[in-house]
């Protein structure tokens, strides 16, 4: 995979949770939500909201431990719901500029100290998913941006389910011994790279 500018991140950190806004604004916060289940709507929106101020903390801070997410300010939606859609583009606002102010500095990742960048891929991935997971709830068309969902399925191969440093690899026995995954795109938009 190419690896995709910041900016494009950045804006869809931006865009999705917008549009997470807006369904937290206009649904039913005890919405169930299918796809991450036992997960109301107000359940993952405030996942993704304290997941914003988290991972802005640990770039913000310059972390290079661990924080721990529930011990973030302002971690918390709102009890008033004239408030929760502004308390999440507030959050996701503080990312993008924390994330822009640090650019390549090193930082706390999942598997050890990593640039700020890290989050922005993280966070734009965490967001645009989620986002689908209240859309298709709420029974709303879900579309993403071929390149950004193609990288968020390199993200999950090649970083998010990849082995800690020293660790054995879980994926090893995903599949039967001598076979393959072959991910193939089919988006027109993603040209005839992969």
């Amino acid at each position: 995979m190419p690896v995709l500018p910041a900016e494009l991140f950045y804006a869809e950190i931006a865009s999705s949770t917008a549009a997470l806004a807006v369904l937290v604004d206009s649904e039913d916060p005890q919405l169930p939500i299918p796809s991450c289940p036992e997960w109301t709507l107000r359940q993952l929106a405030t996942h993704v909201g304290r997941a914003h101020r988290w991972a802005g903390q640990i770039v913000a801070t310059r972390s290079a431990e661990m924080i721990a997410f529930r011990s973030v300010p302002d971690g918390r939606m709102p009890d008033d719901p004239a408030a929760r859609g502004h308390w999440l583009t507030s959050g996701a606002a503080g990312l993008v500029d924390v994330l822009r102010e640090a650019g390549q500095d090193r930082v706390w990742t999942f598997d050890g100290l990593g640039p700020a960048s890290f989050w922005a891929r993280r966070m734009a991935h965490e967001t645009l998913v989620h986002c689908a997971d209240a859309q298709l709830a709420a029974g709303e068309q879900v579309a993403m941006p071929a390149e950004l969902a193609a990288d968020a399925i390199d993200e999950w191969l090649t970083v998010i389910s990849a082995p800690l440093t020293g660790q054995p690899d879980p994926r090893a026995g995903a599949l039967p011994q001598g076979r393959t995954l072959h991910v193939h795109a089919t988006d027109s938009e993603l040209g005839q790279a992969g």
